[in-house]
């Protein structure tokens, strides 16, 4: 998936549709948790980190994490432009790389759905965040596959089952504070157009 990304990073912005998701996402977010002073925060899958800067002025640092060169390149881009000297980017893999940081709030967005190991993954950000932090994950809801048609070698989740992944994360511990539908893609098929809906989870260590 790596190689896609890093082809995808130059036109990845041009795209509305993950402006508008990323701004929706983050305001549903933001008015279901407290934020407070030297707050630490981790963007996990943060592409071109269009997710990430909506919270880069409420938190004192900010690691914008993802495998793709290129989104990060593009990410440190905008970084330096904007003179943001709390966040930083962070070319790395949870699930095999040794993380050295403990953050309060970690956000994700239509990254798990590329993660075989879900399950592995969510104790591993548990084990990142530090007691009452906050993990806000949101993604696909459970669809049949037209998603990522146009992708022949996709082999990540067809999205997830809401009342699943609120399992999965009360067995790693955590306590769900709210979930929603938070957005809809829309895709044009080739019959006729076809809504995905984002959910949000937020739930605390």
């Amino acid at each position: 998936m790596k190689n896609r990304f890093d082809e995808a990073a130059l036109t990845w912005d041009e795209n509305p549709d993950n402006f508008n998701r990323s701004k929706a996402i983050a305001g549903a977010i933001s008015s279901s948790i407290s934020f407070r002073d030297s707050m630490s925060g981790m963007e996990l899958g943060c592409g071109t980190g269009i997710l990430g800067f909506f919270f880069q002025e409420k938190l004192s640092e900010l690691f914008m994490v993802d495998e793709s060169k290129e989104m990060l390149r593009i990410t440190d881009e905008k970084i330096k432009s904007g003179g943001f000297d709390n966040m930083k980017t962070l070319r790395t893999n949870l699930l095999h790389d040794p993380y050295p940081h403990k953050h309060d709030l970690i956000i994700s967005q239509m990254t798990f759905h590329h993660i075989h190991d879900t399950s592995l993954l969510l104790s591993t950000l548990y084990d990142v965040l530090n007691p009452g932090g906050y993990l806000c994950v949101a993604d696909l809801v459970k669809e049949d596959g037209t998603f990522h048609s146009h992708v022949p070698d996709f082999d990540g989740h067809f999205g997830f089952d809401l009342d699943e992944f609120k399992n999965l994360l009360v067995e790693k511990g955590f306590q769900i504070l709210n979930s929603s539908i938070c957005y809809t893609i829309t895709k044009k098929e080739p019959v006729a157009q076809k809504e995905f809906p984002i959910f949000l989870l937020i739930a605390q260590k």
